[in-house]
């Protein structure tokens, strides 16, 4: 998210100029005028206390020079890589590692669907029977990583991976 919008501990807001939720990190663009040549204390005060404030909300703070983004722009890009794949591997073994390897291929298979699926979709991409599918939607649906979509509260037609099974993968 561009912009997104944070409240400090003194309930002052603040925005940093980009949010990637699943891995918490927040990503700035500092021009060197108005944060290091046109700084004045106070200012410098206000930066210290908004670093504070991502620490406190445990955000990864990721900042860039804008001479940098402008000039060496695949450095940039690298560099960004490097922590994101550093920082998913280890969430992702944590969390994706630990599920039963039919249930990290169901979830894969949601993750890359449109939108939703079905029982019989899910049969024939995994190659298993509907009672094996069925305990494996069942225990993804446990663990809050799958959702049945429509208002049934016995049987469900559809499903859709949640936020948490996307932040699995990232």
């Amino acid at each position: 998210m561009l912009e997104y919008e944070i409240l400090s501990q003194n309930g002052v807001k603040l925005y940093a100029d980009a949010f990637f939720a699943p891995l918490q990190h927040v990503y700035e663009c500092e021009g060197f005028v108005p944060h290091v040549q046109l700084k004045t204390r106070e200012r410098h005060d206000f930066a210290q206390s908004r670093l504070r404030t991502f620490a406190a909300k445990r955000f990864v703070y990721v900042p860039f020079s804008r001479d940098e983004l402008e000039k060496k722009t695949e450095a940039c890009r690298r560099s960004l890589y490097e922590i994101i794949g550093e920082q998913a591997t280890s969430q992702q073994k944590g969390k994706l590692y630990l599920l039963p390897i039919v249930e990290r291929e169901l979830l894969r298979f949601a993750l890359h669907v449109s939108n939703r699926f079905s029982l019989p979709n899910a049969c024939q991409a995994l190659n298993i029977g509907e009672t094996s599918a069925r305990k494996h939607l069942r225990s993804l649906y446990e663990k809050q990583l799958l959702r049945p979509i429509g208002n049934g509260d016995r049987r469900h037609h559809y499903y859709q991976i949640t936020d948490e099974g996307r932040a699995c993968f990232y």
